[in-house]
């Protein structure tokens, strides 16, 4: 085994020697399994790995153990050559959606797209707009939507149910009037109307934040911009199993009211 980059040529040696006893031993033993050193292998951890295990090769554990070790090494060397590009890049489909803004977006993890909607385009005059888009890494496309759809709007938010796999749109303006108070969902063919009628929802707003939170199954709004009012910091739950919404009373402390605003779900915690 390499010492890691910078040692001195005696570590390298010694590395060498021990990395060649290992694989002396495990010959004798008559195995089939390939674990061969490769020059440009990631060496500074690697050495680590195959220090514990050469002590360990006359123990019950042999096989599993070099197994494991020969996994590990497969992995160090090849993890460069895979690493995606770090940054951004810029890509040219050959169509696209009209310019925008305050539009939505949410990727759809179960059909592998991003699920585009509304907007306002602009061009003169209010223009909000009620076209979906899909996009699948490479190419924009407009599904052909025969049934109903959301009014225009604009400063609306949606989440992606993972459970149910459909995407949730709520909310948002028609840049003159707040009077979009509709809970709207993609299931990847058409959008259904899923507004609680009658029922509770939260008053008309836009400029408000959505999230869906996996381990409790709910999606999350906040707080928003409403008429009349600045702002306000409510906190309201939708389960679209059953089609609810609720205002959840908290009693603990709460952000401020806020509009313009983002969130995100941590699936970790």
């Amino acid at each position: 085994m390499m010492a890691e980059e910078g040692r001195g040529g005696a570590g390298r040696m010694n590395g060498q020697k021990e990395f060649k006893m290992i694989r002396s031993h495990f010959n004798a033993r008559g195995l089939h399994t390939q674990c061969t050193y490769r020059r440009g292998t990631p060496s500074g951890l690697a050495s680590t790995l195959w220090r514990p295990v050469a002590r360990e090769l006359t123990s019950a554990s042999f096989h599993f153990s070099l197994s494991l070790v020969c996994l590990l090494l497969s992995v160090l060397s090849s993890a460069p050559a895979n690493a995606q590009p770090n940054g951004w890049m810029l890509q040219l489909p050959a169509s696209n959606p009209a310019p925008r803004q305050w539009t939505a977006m949410v990727h759809d993890g179960f059909r592998n797209v991003s699920v585009l909607f509304g907007g306002y385009i602009g061009g003169g005059g209010n223009s909000p707009t009620n076209d979906t888009w899909l996009w699948n890494g490479t190419t924009w496309t407009q599904p052909n939507i025969s049934g109903a759809l959301p009014r225009p709007r604009v400063s609306h938010a949606m989440a992606y149910d993972t459970d149910r796999r459909v995407t949730i749109l709520w909310g948002g303006s028609t840049v003159t009037s707040f009077d979009n108070a509709d809970t709207w969902e993609w299931d990847g063919a058409g959008w259904i109307d899923r507004t609680p009628s009658p029922g509770v929802s939260p008053s008309p707003r836009d400029s408000h934040a959505m999230v869906y939170d996996a381990a409790r199954q709910q999606t999350v709004l906040f707080s928003g911009y409403r008429p009349g009012w600045p702002a306000d910091g409510e906190t309201w739950l939708w389960d679209g199993t059953v089609g609810t919404w609720t205002l959840p009373q908290i009693t603990s402390l709460t952000p401020t009211p806020r509009w313009g605003h983002a969130m995100a779900y941590d699936s970790v915690r």
